[in-house]
């Protein structure tokens, strides 16, 4: 995945940018995260961008905003191309 662009800045900006919690127990994985509705977010507003840039600044010192979104995260719009996925999963929100 790295030679893709997945690196942890972009990890961390994804996370935070979600308002989702790292270590929490999810229902669903977050490559089907569906939005701001998605069960498994901390908050119900969205972040502005350089909110979330701002915060990663502070959490990941020596980070670039290059370092950033170089590769689109995973969703319920933008499924990973899993071979399967367990049986009570679904890609349909």
């Amino acid at each position: 995945m790295a030679e893709l662009g997945l690196n942890g800045a972009t990890l961390f900006y994804t996370m935070r940018e979600r308002c989702v919690m790292p270590l929490a127990e999810r229902r669903l994985p977050m490559c089907l995260y569906s939005g701001p509705s998605d069960p498994d977010r901390s908050l119900a507003e969205e972040l502005l961008e350089d909110e979330v840039v701002s915060w990663l600044f502070i959490v990941l010192k020596g980070a670039d905003r290059d370092d950033f979104k170089t590769l689109a995260p995973f969703d319920s719009k933008n499924p990973p191309n899993l071979v399967s996925l367990p049986s009570d999963y679904s890609l349909v929100m």
